[in-house]
């Protein structure tokens, strides 16, 4: 009789074994999936960031030729306004020399037109006054 109890203990004892190795086996079969699955996840995951890494290095890339050509568009127009400045600038001196040139002339002749005019006048009283004399004269010779 003991037999017979010991052989079922054993009979389900084996049975509880097996359940739980069923368990077991069945435990690591959803983690190797979840592990094969968490591995092809991350797989793509690399993929993914491979290729958003490259749109990203190519968008990079474009915007820095994009303000590097804006850059040299900006240099040449400031080049150009700064050669156009240095014009203006020779252009407004070249002026400023023509208004002091005549400026100074305009003073001169101002200060010699007067003493000119008077010398004019001066010289067309002696040369009346001559005239005068010559006529006077001429009367004189004439009677």
């Amino acid at each position: 009789m003991q037999q017979k109890c010991g052989d079922s203990d054993v009979f389900k004892s084996n049975i509880e074994l097996k359940v739980e190795l069923d368990s077991v086996n069945n435990e690591l079969s959803n983690k190797q999936e979840s592990s094969m699955a968490m591995e092809m996840m991350s797989k793509q995951h690399d993929v993914d960031i491979s290729g958003l890494r490259s749109r990203v290095e190519v968008e990079h890339e474009n915007n820095i030729k994009q303000l590097t050509d804006d850059l040299n568009k900006k240099q040449h127009e400031l080049n150009q306004g700064d050669r156009a400045f240095e014009g203006a600038a020779r252009e407004v001196k070249d002026l400023q020399t023509h208004i002091e040139d005549s400026q100074t002339l305009y003073a001169e002749l101002s200060h010699k037109t007067p003493i000119q005019i008077q010398d004019l006048k001066d010289t067309l009283a002696a040369k009346e006054s001559i005239i005068g004399d010559l006529q006077l004269t001429i009367n004189l010779k004439r009677w």
